[in-house]
Protein backbone atom coordinates (compact mmCIF):
# COMPACT_ATOMS: atom_id res chain seq x y z
CA UNK A 1 0.00 0.00 0.00
CA UNK A 2 1.53 3.46 -1.08
CA UNK A 3 2.06 5.90 1.75
CA UNK A 4 -0.22 9.14 1.81
CA UNK A 5 1.63 12.31 0.68
CA UNK A 6 1.49 15.37 2.88
CA UNK A 7 2.08 19.05 2.06
CA UNK A 8 2.75 21.58 4.54
CA UNK A 9 3.00 25.76 3.65
CA UNK A 10 3.35 27.25 7.35
CA UNK A 11 5.98 29.65 8.21
CA UNK A 12 6.25 28.52 12.15
CA UNK A 13 8.57 25.68 12.31
CA UNK A 14 6.63 25.19 16.15
CA UNK A 15 3.52 24.06 14.14
CA UNK A 16 5.33 21.95 11.10
CA UNK A 17 7.42 20.03 14.22
CA UNK A 18 3.65 19.54 15.90
CA UNK A 19 2.19 18.12 12.35
CA UNK A 20 5.10 16.13 12.00
CA UNK A 21 4.47 15.12 15.60
CA UNK A 22 1.22 14.02 14.62
CA UNK A 23 1.54 12.38 11.83
CA UNK A 24 4.48 10.37 13.50
CA UNK A 25 2.14 7.17 13.68
CA UNK A 26 0.04 7.38 10.16
CA UNK A 27 1.99 5.75 6.91
CA UNK A 28 2.62 9.77 6.20
CA UNK A 29 5.53 11.37 4.33
CA UNK A 30 5.23 14.99 5.06
CA UNK A 31 6.90 17.51 2.72
CA UNK A 32 6.65 21.30 4.22
CA UNK A 33 7.52 24.68 2.93
CA UNK A 34 7.94 27.85 4.81
CA UNK A 35 7.87 30.84 2.58
CA UNK A 36 4.19 31.79 1.27
CA UNK A 37 5.19 31.57 -2.32
CA UNK A 38 5.43 28.78 -5.03
CA UNK A 39 9.19 29.62 -6.74
CA UNK A 40 10.80 27.18 -9.42
CA UNK A 41 12.06 25.27 -7.01
CA UNK A 42 8.75 24.53 -4.71
CA UNK A 43 6.85 23.94 -7.97
CA UNK A 44 8.96 21.02 -8.85
CA UNK A 45 9.54 19.66 -5.78
CA UNK A 46 5.49 20.05 -5.83
CA UNK A 47 5.43 18.32 -9.11
CA UNK A 48 7.67 15.23 -7.95
CA UNK A 49 6.03 14.45 -4.46
CA UNK A 50 2.35 14.74 -6.34
CA UNK A 51 0.35 15.54 -3.18
CA UNK A 52 -2.66 13.85 -1.38
CA UNK A 53 -3.63 16.56 0.67
CA UNK A 54 -1.80 19.98 0.80
CA UNK A 55 -2.57 22.31 4.26
CA UNK A 56 -2.35 26.00 4.44
CA UNK A 57 -1.56 28.72 7.14
CA UNK A 58 -3.70 31.77 5.77
CA UNK A 59 -1.32 33.56 7.82
CA UNK A 60 2.46 33.31 6.37
CA UNK A 61 4.51 36.33 6.24
CA UNK A 62 3.30 39.60 6.69
CA UNK A 63 -0.60 38.99 6.59
CA UNK A 64 -3.47 36.93 5.81
CA UNK A 65 -3.07 37.85 2.21
CA UNK A 66 0.12 35.94 1.57
CA UNK A 67 -1.87 32.85 2.67
CA UNK A 68 -4.54 33.66 -0.13
CA UNK A 69 -2.30 34.46 -2.68
CA UNK A 70 -0.54 30.93 -2.26
CA UNK A 71 -3.79 29.14 -2.81
CA UNK A 72 -4.35 31.00 -5.96
CA UNK A 73 -0.50 30.25 -6.83
CA UNK A 74 -1.22 26.26 -5.81
CA UNK A 75 -4.08 26.26 -8.79
CA UNK A 76 -1.30 27.15 -11.12
CA UNK A 77 0.77 24.12 -10.19
CA UNK A 78 0.01 21.05 -12.86
CA UNK A 79 -0.10 18.06 -10.33
CA UNK A 80 -0.32 15.24 -12.97
CA UNK A 81 -3.49 13.74 -10.67
CA UNK A 82 -4.84 17.13 -10.77
CA UNK A 83 -5.25 19.43 -7.78
CA UNK A 84 -5.23 17.60 -4.57
CA UNK A 85 -7.56 18.93 -1.51
CA UNK A 86 -6.57 21.55 0.66
CA UNK A 87 -7.37 22.23 3.99
CA UNK A 88 -6.54 25.55 5.71
CA UNK A 89 -5.66 25.86 9.15
CA UNK A 90 -5.46 29.42 10.27
CA UNK A 91 -4.84 31.28 13.66
CA UNK A 92 -7.96 33.47 12.27
CA UNK A 93 -10.05 31.01 12.36
CA UNK A 94 -11.86 30.99 15.82
CA UNK A 95 -15.49 30.76 17.04
CA UNK A 96 -16.04 34.45 16.78
CA UNK A 97 -18.25 35.97 14.23
CA UNK A 98 -15.10 37.57 12.33
CA UNK A 99 -13.27 34.43 13.12
CA UNK A 100 -16.16 32.35 11.11
CA UNK A 101 -16.42 34.87 7.99
CA UNK A 102 -12.83 33.85 8.19
CA UNK A 103 -13.60 29.95 7.52
CA UNK A 104 -16.45 31.22 5.09
CA UNK A 105 -13.49 33.43 2.97
CA UNK A 106 -11.22 30.39 3.52
CA UNK A 107 -14.01 27.58 2.19
CA UNK A 108 -14.99 29.55 -1.09
CA UNK A 109 -11.13 29.56 -1.90
CA UNK A 110 -10.97 27.45 -5.37
CA UNK A 111 -9.55 23.84 -4.22
CA UNK A 112 -10.26 24.22 -0.28
CA UNK A 113 -12.04 21.73 1.28
CA UNK A 114 -11.73 22.14 4.89
CA UNK A 115 -10.62 25.00 7.04
CA UNK A 116 -9.88 24.34 10.81
CA UNK A 117 -8.90 27.32 13.57
CA UNK A 118 -4.88 26.28 15.03
CA UNK A 119 -5.58 26.97 18.52
CA UNK A 120 -5.79 25.97 21.15
CA UNK A 121 -4.28 23.24 19.26
CA UNK A 122 -3.87 22.09 15.20
CA UNK A 123 -6.38 19.69 14.26
CA UNK A 124 -5.84 15.84 14.61
CA UNK A 125 -4.16 13.88 11.96
CA UNK A 126 -7.08 11.47 12.01
CA UNK A 127 -9.38 14.65 11.11
CA UNK A 128 -6.54 15.88 8.69
CA UNK A 129 -6.69 12.70 6.57
CA UNK A 130 -10.20 12.70 6.21
CA UNK A 131 -9.67 14.61 3.13
CA UNK A 132 -7.03 12.98 1.55
CA UNK A 133 -7.69 12.42 -2.28
CA UNK A 134 -7.83 8.77 -2.47
CA UNK A 135 -6.25 7.28 -5.61
CA UNK A 136 -7.67 4.62 -7.32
Amino acid sequence: MERTRLVVFDDSRDAITRYAGSFANADVDLLSFRRPTIDTEIRAALIAFQPDLVIVDLVMGESRHDGYRLLAELQEVRFISGMPPVVVCSKLITHSQMGEEERRMALAAPGVVAAFGKFPDLPSAEQLLQFVRRRV
